[in-house]
Formats: structure tokens, sequence, C-alpha cells
């Protein structure tokens, strides 16, 4: 769930780093085991900012901020819990919970990018199915979404030439992409840190106006 102190320490981090300039939120999801922690270490440049773990158990259970400088703006890239985190108990109802944390976000006007997360070669099915639930209405509220394809540190000639063969045939519609190896000490790192800042640049963006019902309908009565 959403603790009480995680939303205090994101809410004390944006009332610090709003005295300079407004912040930025940005919200990364998808599976667990997709890399959403390693993303944010990557983006970070260091070896340990975002907690990862390389066994079968997820190691991200709360809504979690952390504070970067891209080009100078701040954001705070929002760690969030695997979407599939099978028979763990912490994780039962973790579809719910995002929703709520993200309509709550969405309300307080903090939330200017959803980065989807997703391991390349992942089956159709499970890739669409998080995708019509989160980023379909997300985009439809005007809130950009964006792609983080994973696990192509050994593809060749290049890690886009991934999405050169396989963004067509994906059937979901996304504001940009960055196709990354999210191992900290990959050869690609350097290539993959820089994809990922650029697309965070060029894609985060002021909220919109409108999108008032997003996640209204779905259990998610913001207290």
């Amino acid at each position: 769930m959403v603790s009480s102190d995680t939303l205090y320490v994101g809410a004390l981090l944006t009332t610090r780093l709003q005295d300079s300039q407004p912040v930025r939120h940005i919200v990364f999801i998808g599976e667990t085991g997709v890399g959403k922690s390693s993303i944010i270490n990557l983006i970070e440049d260091r070896s340990q900012p975002a907690r990862v773990n390389n066994d079968a158990v997820p190691c991200t259970t709360e809504f979690t901020p952390y504070t970067i400088t891209l080009q100078s703006q701040q954001y705070l890239l929002w760690d969030t819990p695997g979407l599939d985190g099978g028979p763990f108990e912490f994780f039962r109802g973790t579809e719910r919970k995002l929703k709520k944390f993200l309509r709550k976000k969405f309300l307080q006007q903090e939330l200017h990018l959803l980065v989807y997360c997703f391991k390349a070669g992942r089956s159709k099915r499970y890739t669409q199915k998080y995708y019509d639930r989160f980023c379909l209405p997300t985009r439809k509220a005007n809130v950009p979404v964006v792609f983080a394809v994973t696990f192509l540190e050994r593809h060749q000639p290049t890690m886009d030439d991934w999405w050169k063969d396989n963004g067509n045939k994906l059937g979901m519609h996304c504001d940009g992409h960055a196709c990354i190896s999210a191992l900290f000490r990959s050869p690609r790192a350097s290539e993959s840190r820089k994809a990922m800042c650029d697309l965070i640049a060029g894609q985060c963006r002021r909220q919109r106006a409108g999108g008032e019902r997003y996640f209204e309908n779905e259990g998610c009565t913001i207290a």
C-alpha cells in the first residue's frame, strides 16, 4: 500500500524542490523483474540508489521516490511495486493500489510522465494487458506515456533495431520509447542512460487540463 510515510516524504521532497523550480513527477510501472529499479539506478548513474534484486522475489514493495536533475530540470522518479508479484502477500491488490496512487498524483497535478517498462520478447498478451489497464487511461487523461524496453544488451546490431522490427507489431501506442539494457555494468549502459534521459527530457511536460475522471470508476476514492 502507499504508506503515509512515503506520501509525506514525497510531499516534503516536492516542497523543498519547488523552492527553486517546479518538480516533474515520473512514475515507472511494469511487471516484476522487468528492471524498473535498475532503470532508475541507470538514470541516476549510481550503482545502488534504488534497491534491485536478481532473484524471483520482488524487491520494490512500496511507492518510492528518487530525486534527480537533468538539464537543470528537477524530477521525482517513482519506483512502484511489480504488477505481477505472484503469491507474495504484500503484492495482493497491487493494481488497485497503483491506480489509487496514480489518481492521487494526477489530481495533485503531479503526474507528468508514465514510463511503461517491459522485457523485449515478452508475450504480447501480458504487455497488452497492462497497457490496456494503465497506459490507455493515462493517455486519455492527456498524460504522456513512454515505453522502456529492457533486456536488449545482446541485441544486434543496435538495441533500437528491436523497435524497428517489433514496434509496429505491438499494437500499443506511445509518445516515445527507449530500447535499453538496464544492467549498470553493461557495455551499453552509457548508451542506455542517454536514451532514457533524452526520453524523459523530451516527453515529460506540464500536466494538461482534462481527464478528471481518471480511474474515478475503479474504486480509487482519495481520502
